[in-house]
């Protein structure tokens, strides 16, 4: 997906943008866009992480950016963020060992495709 141009028409915010392509996990994850639109963005658009402290608006800005690129790159909130996707899919009514070796593998093959 385009995402800069879905920052210009203001459907995601900058931050939102900078922590999908700095994230560690989230760069291979956005390489599914349901995946992504459906996960991903909702985890990093949740309001929870914009809370803070009163700072002034630029150093506020840089904060929260830094913040959603630690929650893309931290692996247990991205793997939930694989296992929200899959919930929503007709994956999520196999067996659960199943989903488990197919999360497995699916997370895996992204992997290897992303660092190679």
């Amino acid at each position: 997906p385009n995402l800069e141009e879905l920052v210009k028409r203001e459907q995601i915010s900058e931050e939102v943008y900078k922590g999908i392509v700095d994230g560690t996990f989230s760069r291979f994850l956005m390489t599914n866009s349901r995946m992504l639109f459906r996960s991903v963005v909702r985890i990093l658009s949740s309001d929870f992480h914009y809370v803070d402290g009163d700072y002034e608006p630029e150093q506020k800005k840089c904060r929260y950016e830094g913040c959603l690129v630690q929650v893309a790159s931290t692996g247990c909130i991205m793997d939930h963020a694989a296992r929200i996707y899959v919930n929503m899919n007709s994956v999520g009514k196999l067996s659960r060992v199943a989903r488990e070796n197919l999360l497995k593998q699916a997370f895996l093959y992204h992997l290897e495709k992303a660092v190679a």
